[in-house]
């Protein structure tokens, strides 16, 4: 409730309270004049998204599972013809196993012959051509960094593995004869990849 000011005393002091008001008001002391209350709504408050935590898959696992894929032909293959050799030579040395894996993948080159006589194509492209099928193809598309990887690691575990098989008493390890065979592999295949690629 207001009143007028006394006779003679008219206020020197003007407060002006403009725009919306959120919360509370307080005016102290004596009010001459009118006030006036316009109700308005809030201000809207912003939107806060929520947090939700996102579980970001690893990337590890489908490289290695794509990795596995595309070797798993040439470990069948290698495993099949060390298996073969270890029937056919048992108790033989390393070594000799060894060769007869390199002459059982030999006589590949007498039917690439005759493709070659049969299709017309040269006997080096067509090797060529056939070594590129054969190259699994996350390694074919490795960059040099990795090809030097592979070939390097490899070779030191086929070396490491064949000399640690020459020195066991027994020189039968269930095996050990496919492995090496696909280390040795996998090293000339990642090799030719590097020369390739440097002839490039």
């Amino acid at each position: 409730m207001t009143q007028p000011p006394p006779p003679g005393q008219w206020p020197s002091v003007q407060n002006t309270v403009d725009g919306t008001v959120v919360g509370q008001s307080v005016q102290a002391g004596t009010i001459y004049g009118g006030v006036h209350y316009h109700v308005s709504p809030p201000p809207p408050q912003p939107y806060v998204t929520p947090y939700v935590p996102v579980h970001r898959r690893s990337q590890v696992w489908p490289v290695v599972g794509r990795w596995f894929i595309a070797l798993l032909p040439l470990i069948l293959c290698t495993a099949t013809v060390g298996g073969a050799v270890d029937g056919a030579a048992a108790g033989a040395h390393i070594a000799v196993r060894v060769l007869l894996d390199l002459i059982v993948l030999a006589f590949g080159v007498p039917l690439l012959i005759v493709w070659s006589a049969v299709s017309g194509r040269g006997f080096g492209p067509l090797l060529q051509l056939v070594l590129e099928k054969v190259t699994p193809a996350p390694l074919a598309e490795s960059s040099a960094r990795v090809l030097w990887a592979v070939t390097a690691g490899a070779g030191f575990v086929g070396l490491f593995g064949f000399v640690r098989e020459a020195l066991e008493a027994d020189q039968q390890s269930p095996g050990a004869n496919g492995a090496l065979l696909f280390f040795a592999m996998l090293t000339a295949l990642a090799g030719r990849r590097l020369v390739v690629r440097h002839r490039r």
